[in-house]
This record gives structure tokens, C-alpha cells and sequence, in this order.
């Protein structure tokens, strides 16, 4: 192997685990919001269930439905995480040093990957409207059970 294919290597692992260490740390950080955001609306739910006022109703509705928000986001988090981690196929493909042509099977994966990063950010958005619309709730909530218990 010559010094520039093995620079070539180095660079291609170098990004290969760059992508598998950056999205170990989305995922973290991902799984992290979405607990916060869905215990912060279940447990005030709770709270307000508990205290069982009918003028808490408006609040105990919104940090349900913040909840239910939350679990949306975490399901449509973990698939757009499986969208992003097969955009790596585009990568394996085109490997500088491969002596043979991509077989349709790969080929056919490398498409997936264009059709996976395309969408992946649309889903993206939607996950991250989830998380927001969790938060609102909570804010909204929160704001009426404070102005009830006043």
C-alpha cells in the first residue's frame, strides 16, 4: 500500500469514527430532553390528579397531553436515528480503494441513503416539534395551575 492510500485510510476511519462517536453523543443527549421533558409533565400531571380540584382540570390537561408529546418525540427520534446511521452506506460504497464495482445490492443501499438523508431532516423536525410543543405545554400548564392555586 502506498503512503497516500494509507493517508487515505486513516482519514476515511478517522470519519468513520467520528460519525459513530458524534452519534453516540445525539443519541445521549437526545435520550436525556426526552426524559426531562416527559417526567417534568408526568409528574406534574400526577401532582395535579393528586390534588383532585376541578379548576386544575385545563393545567392536568396540558401536562398530559406535554407527556404524550414527549413519548411521540422519543419514538420519531429513534427512527430518524436509524435514517441517519444508514446514510453511512454511501460512504461504504464509494471506499477509495475498492477493486470492484458496487453490486446492485449496494447500489440499491446507497439510494436508501439519499432517500434517508433527504427525509431523515424533514423527520428531524418533526421530533424536535414534539419536544417543543412538550415544553410548551408544560409552560401552559404550569402557568394556569399557578394562576388557579393564586
Amino acid at each position: 500500500m502506498e503512503a497516500w492510500e494509507a493517508a487515505e485510510l486513516q482519514i476515511l476511519k478517522a470519519k468513520n469514527d467520528m460519525f459513530i462517536e458524534t452519534q453516540k453523543g445525539t443519541i445521549e443527549l437526545t435520550k436525556m430532553i426526552l426524559r426531562g421533558t416527559f417526567i417534568i409533565n408526568g409528574a406534574a400531571a400526577a401532582a395535579v390528579l393528586a390534588a383532585r380540584d376541578p379548576a386544575l382540570f385545563v393545567a392536568m390537561f396540558c401536562f398530559s397531553w406535554g407527556a404524550l408529546a414527549s413519548v411521540c418525540a422519543t419514538g420519531i427520534t429513534y427512527l430518524v436515528q436509524g435514517m441517519v446511521s444508514a446514510t453511512w452506506a454511501i460512504t461504504l460504497c464509494k471506499y477509495p480503494f475498492r477493486q470492484t464495482e458496487c453490486t446492485q445490492e449496494e447500489l440499491d443501499g446507497v439510494q436508501m441513503s439519499r432517500w434517508n438523508k433527504r427525509w431523515g431532516n424533514k423527520v428531524r423536525f418533526v421530533a424536535i416539534g414534539f419536544v417543543v410543543t412538550s415544553i410548551s405545554l408544560f409552560a401552559i400548564g404550569l402557568c394556569f395551575a399557578l394562576s388557579t392555586l393564586s
